[in-house]
């Protein structure tokens, strides 16, 4: 199979698959590559603006998977009431991927490989630095989006905790979360300035 790059641009660290006037912001999944919900994916790019080059699959059933080339791949099954586009955040939608109009409605994995992000995070480029690779194939139920490789650290999903900090708290019978700040605190009325 000949894969076709085509470029796509990017805008606030973003593209999307999605339907015509789908609400993008009802995130229900998200992956160190992707947010999705019912009828879209956004994708996270490394660069801030300019474009990025995209290329698309569309199977009959799930490839084995290719992670050693890619930086990240994540997935995930979306239902799809009608053709999916690929979209710029102002609603544009690029030549080059008239074969998703052919999908229709129906439930999809969308399984995306990154390659590039980290290269010129934040930035807005001139031409591409970064790949995405499109597989979609029909299933029967809809999945949350997992990450089957993620080692570019770029949109990672993994929750860092706070540190434990320890010091005697002064305040534990305390209401006031300014002991906790700054210790007991003791006022004197007569030093106000609304006693002056």
């Amino acid at each position: 199979m000949t894969t076709q790059w085509i470029e796509v641009e990017a805008d606030y660290h973003q593209f999307m698959i999605a339907n015509a006037d789908v609400d993008t912001t009802s995130v229900t999944s998200t992956s160190s590559v992707f947010d999705s919900g019912s009828g879209f994916v956004v994708v996270h790019t490394g660069i801030a603006a300019g474009p990025v080059s995209v290329a698309l699959e569309i199977l009959d059933a799930a490839p084995a998977a290719v992670l050693d080339d890619w930086d990240n791949v994540s997935e995930a099954a979306i239902r799809s009431d009608g053709p999916l586009q690929v979209l710029t955040t102002l609603g544009d939608n690029p030549p080059g991927f008239e074969q998703l109009a052919g999908l229709g409605g129906g439930t999809y994995v969308l399984r995306i490989h990154t390659r590039g992000r980290q290269a010129n995070w934040d930035m807005t480029v001139e031409s591409p630095t970064e790949q995405y690779l499109i597989q979609i194939w029909p299933t029967k139920r809809v999945t949350n989006a997992r990450d089957l490789r993620s080692t570019d650290g770029v949109w990672d999903t993994t929750e860092i905790a706070a540190p434990a900090v320890a010091f005697d708290r002064p305040s534990a019978n305390v209401d006031d979360a300014t002991v906790d700040l700054y210790g007991p605190v003791r006022w004197d009325p007569s030093e106000s300035d609304n006693n002056a």
